[in-house]
């Protein structure tokens, strides 16, 4: 038993309410269960009970075991002097408010009915095999249940990325150009240099990467070299040998210290995705945009945005993946993909917090952009398509990524609204 299943029981009264009795066998009516308190303080405010001939209002509490009021050190807290009843599921000691007077208890085990502890089972039973907990009931689910569900998940990944930015913004100072390099850098990085590019972005002054603006070769150099990526002794490529030139005039005109990062990875890496290719367009994109941040708040469409981020490698990498090693000439470019996962990690929530920060809401003009842009390709998305959930754009995709990271893998099937449908 989980005191968070009790509290799902008591919120939607899955006991038999005909015939209750307390502990010490008075019968007992419930009036009014309360209202679920998500903060400090007891489990349900302003209840309304009849216990005997007497009509009770206040707070109840519930715990797995009735000792926990005294494990969690409610005697003596104030806040639990108006609790009207302990609801529990097994009593194992009797519990007094400070006066001396007992609490009243419901042992509520006594009235759940086994059918229901059935369901709660098999649907939190995950065997290896199973993708989700709930995977056999999707295709019943209620579509008035599951779209504004999605919605909710969409926009609750939104305040979480917000948040995150919002913790960014305040190690800048409010330095909002910052703020969108250091995203932008980290989100370059995608998954697996994502941590390393982060470091990076955080560690560099801005006010030299101000100064290198408009001079693609030198922020290239500056970020190569930073990153570990100009440490070889002895490399036979010329542009190899430039770089490494330009990031030694770098250290010493601005009194840079070796490089303490480790090399970002390349092992497990798509060649598209080499961090070689991803700082130079990165360089690019930051060389050849002047107040990007204004023009990206600015914009507002899928098209604009990509015309604003379609830029190319520099031109030494359309014919390399890494220094010294030529391959057939292609253009580095961002791909439509890659620009729609800069759009849902960087520009969306910079965007909302730059509106929360003026006490705007620019939920609906954010909503239409992400639904917009096609829906994310991985492992996760796809395993809920294939259970024949509707994955139709990139809000979608983003809702189910946060529906499997937050909710079906921590098994808080009784947090979501899916897993509410499925117990009631």
């Amino acid at each position: 038993m989980r005191e968070r299943l009790l509290h799902f029981i008591w919120k939607y009264k899955k006991f038999r309410t005909n015939g209750l009795l307390t502990s010490n066998g008075e019968t007992l009516q419930i009036i009014d269960l309360g209202t679920y308190n998500a903060h400090s303080g007891p489990d349900f405010l302003n209840a309304s009970i009849i216990i005997g001939a007497q009509w009770w209002a206040g707070n109840v509490e519930l715990h797995k075991k009735s000792s926990d009021w005294y494990a969690h050190h409610h005697n003596g807290d104030r806040n639990y002097n108006n609790v009207i009843l302990h609801v529990v599921w097994e009593e194992d000691r009797i519990v007094y408010r400070d006066t001396g007077e007992q609490i009243p208890a419901l042992v509520l085990k006594n009235f759940v009915e086994e059918d229901f502890l059935d369901n709660y089972r098999k649907l939190l039973y995950k065997s290896d095999s199973k993708f989700i907990n709930c995977e056999s009931y999707a295709a019943d689910f209620d579509l008035l249940v599951l779209l504004p569900w999605l919605e909710h998940l969409f926009r609750e990944r939104l305040e979480t990325k917000t948040s995150e930015a919002a913790m960014l913004l305040d190690e800048t100072q409010g330095n909002w150009e910052r703020l969108l390099f250091i995203l932008l850098l980290a989100n370059f990085g995608q998954r697996l240099n994502r941590s390393n590019f982060l470091s990076l972005a955080r560690s560099l002054d801005f006010n030299i990467v101000r100064e290198l603006k408009g001079h693609s070769l030198q922020l290239e150099s500056l970020l190569f070299g930073l990153s570990g990526l100009l440490q070889k002794e002895r490399v036979e490529d010329q542009y190899y040998k430039k770089l490494k030139k330009e990031f030694a005039y770098i250290c010493k005109k601005y009194q840079l210290l070796d490089p303490v990062f480790s090399s970002p990875e390349f092992m497990r890496v798509r060649p598209s995705n080499f961090p070689t290719l991803r700082l130079s367009q990165f360089s690019v994109l930051y060389t050849t945009h002047v107040n990007l941040f204004s023009k990206i708040i600015s914009l507002r469409s899928k098209d604009a945005f990509y015309e604003l981020l379609s830029i190319s490698a520099s031109a030494y990498w359309q014919s390399h993946y890494n220094f010294g090693t030529i391959t057939y000439n292609k253009e580095k470019n961002l791909s439509r993909a890659f620009i729609d996962k800069l759009i849902i990690n960087t520009v969306l929530p910079v965007k909302n917090l730059y509106a929360k920060e003026q006490g705007k809401d620019i939920y609906p003009e954010l909503r239409k952009l992400v639904s917009q842009l096609l829906k994310e390709d991985n492992r996760i998305v796809n395993q809920y398509r294939s259970l024949g959930f509707p994955v139709h754009h990139a809000l979608d995709s983003q809702a189910f990524l946060q529906l499997y990271r937050s909710y079906c893998e921590k098994n808080r099937c009784l947090d979501c609204a899916l897993g509410n449908q499925i117990l009631n």
